[in-house]
């Protein structure tokens, strides 16, 4: 699945069977559980946008790609283990 918008982005309760691509120019958060079989990648493309998923019910199962922009900030909470493949911020949270 491919989301990529504009603005800020909040992913609400989801699960996506495969792999997940998100984009935006402005942050991206979670209001609601991600879970994701396949691989994850989070990217933000202006304005030091961070990246916050933090909660408790994420679960990102394949490998993981964080790539805020600038100094943008990462925070992720994930309930499995992570299998970072890459992360690109000025400061981290896990």
């Amino acid at each position: 699945m491919r989301a990529g918008v504009t603005g800020a982005l909040d992913l609400g309760t989801s699960t996506v069977g495969g792999a997940l691509v998100a984009s935006s120019a402005g942050a991206i958060t979670d209001s609601g559980n991600v879970s994701v079989t396949g691989a994850s990648s989070f990217t933000t493309t202006a304005g030091n946008a961070a990246i916050t998923l933090n909660s408790a019910g994420n679960a990102l199962t394949g490998a993981v790609t964080l790539a805020a922009n600038g100094t943008g900030a990462v925070t992720l909470v994930n309930n499995t283990a992570t299998n970072q493949e890459a992360v690109n911020a000025m400061a981290t949270t896990a």
